[in-house]
């Protein structure tokens, strides 16, 4: 045959699961039932593999082809889900042509048992055979194996004399070059002249690389999350927050990530910001309402600052949530926004028509006035992500104070007579004598081992 394919059933990896796989289909990225947005990351990488194969017919196409080939790799072992065509674009390589070409592509499902690319392929065989060089020949044919139907490579022949004609043996190029996860070696007794191992690198990252992209289930979650396991608490952000992700909301993310700060985005009916406990999902401590100066001149003039309050003021009822504080986080100074450019003499901010700065200070002073409302100035999205930081340690650390004063709940015996509480104290000693030959036995065993040494 001039081309290795993936034969049918030929499976290399099992999933002992029993559930039933999720076959997934076209799509939108958010999944079905509220339940997430799906990863998109094979998804992607098979439409830019469809491009490269386009590509590759024009000769005057090969820089466009390889640079889609290395968008290609990068995005099969980028390392956090992508999960629409904006987060696309972040990934090394991907610019605004090819993100592009992965705006209107939908979830399908990766079949079981198989890769999505040939660069995640072939670095499973050389996971396999780690420690062994592999030789060029034995890497395209057992690769070819591990992928899905319809994608395969040329023959050993085809791809040495036309190694720009294999789109999946092109995507060797970068795993060697640019990702330095694999090593080539010139090796004449090798079939095809040269040979393949993974690099130092490339055994760190490629093993648990393998592992994840070769997962059965469809990986569905927040449209962006960061979590911290250390922290108790993190931070809900709205997906609409910033124009959503098509225009800031990744880079507010983004700065929260730099600040350490555990966060997750999703639809909230209340409020941007909301701090929320892991062991629950309870919302707790404060609602935060983040307006920039031009937006809090916009929700003046358009009712939402009397709508958004009144929402966040029933949520502080709510007995569901232990939110006991409303806070508005204003961005920039309304001052450095005024809109001369009309003529009219109205200086609004933002644009004309809007209440003017000296109006806005006059509503934020009355607003806090207002009994549990508190009203926070920064300057950038810096500081509001330092802020954010700040308030989650504040509300973790007062409900830990709240968990240490309350009192615990004793134990029925303590109510009974006096004989009762001795006979318990008899147990408390046994327990302290017990636990004390253990250590003893544990440094004997210790010096035993040292004199053996």
């Amino acid at each position: 045959n001039d081309e290795f394919a993936s034969p049918e059933g030929d499976e290399f990896w099992v999933d002992d699961d029993d559930d039933d796989d999720d076959e997934g289909g076209e799509g939108e990225g958010e999944g079905e039932g509220g339940e997430g947005h799906y990863d998109l990351r094979d998804s992607f990488c098979r439409a830019l593999w469809d491009h490269a194969e386009g590509l590759r017919r024009f000769e005057f196409d090969q820089r466009a082809r390889v640079g889609a080939v290395t968008a290609l790799v990068r995005m099969a072992t980028h390392p956090e889900p992508v999960r629409n065509a904006a987060q696309a674009r972040e990934v090394s390589r991907v610019g605004d042509r090819l993100a592009e070409v992965l705006q209107e592509v939908g979830y399908s499902a990766t079949e079981k048992g198989k890769f999505a690319t040939a660069a995640v392929a072939m670095l499973s065989v050389l996971v396999d055979r780690r420690g062994e060089l592999v030789s060029m020949g034995d890497l395209i044919r057992d690769a070819g194996r591990r992928l899905e139907r319809g994608r395969r490579f040329r023959s050993l022949e085809t791809v040495k004399t036309q190694p720009g004609s294999c789109v999946a043996w092109a995507q060797m190029t970068p795993l060697i070059d640019s990702l330095d996860l694999v090593k080539r070696r010139q090796r004449t007794k090798f079939q095809g002249g040269f040979a393949f191992e993974l690099t130092e690198k490339g055994k760190r990252d490629a093993p648990g690389l393998v592992r994840r992209r070769g997962a059965a289930k469809p990986d569905r979650g927040a449209l962006r999350a960061w979590k911290n396991s250390c922290s108790d608490f993190f931070v809900a952000v709205d997906d609409r927050e910033g124009g959503g992700d098509v225009h800031w909301l990744g880079n507010l993310c983004r700065r929260l990530r730099v600040e350490k700060v555990p966060h997750e985005t999703r639809a909230l009916d209340v409020g941007d910001y909301l701090f929320v406990r892991k062991v629950d999902g309870r919302y707790c401590g404060s609602v935060v309402e983040r307006k920039t100066a031009v937006d809090l001149a916009d929700s003046h003039r358009d009712g939402r600052w009397t709508r958004q309050y009144d929402n966040m003021k029933r949520m502080l009822r709510d007995s569901a949530n232990a939110v006991s504080r409303i806070v508005y986080l204003v961005e920039g100074r309304p001052e450095d926004h005024v809109h001369t450019a009309c003529g009219c003499g109205c200086f609004g901010v933002g644009a004309c028509g809007n209440p003017t700065a000296s109006e806005l200070r006059a509503s934020l002073a009355s607003r806090r006035r207002e009994p549990n409302v508190q009203v926070v100035e920064v300057k950038d999205e810096r500081e509001t992500a330092r802020w954010l930081g700040d308030r989650l340690d504040a509300v973790a650390g007062e409900f830990a104070i709240a968990a240490q004063n309350t009192p615990t709940k004793r134990p029925a015996w303590h109510h009974q007579d006096d004989d009762d509480d001795d006979f318990h104290a008899e147990e408390d000693d046994q327990a302290e004598e017990q636990q004390a030959e253990q250590q003893q036995q544990q440094q004997q065993q210790q010096q035993r081992k040292k004199k053996k040494k």
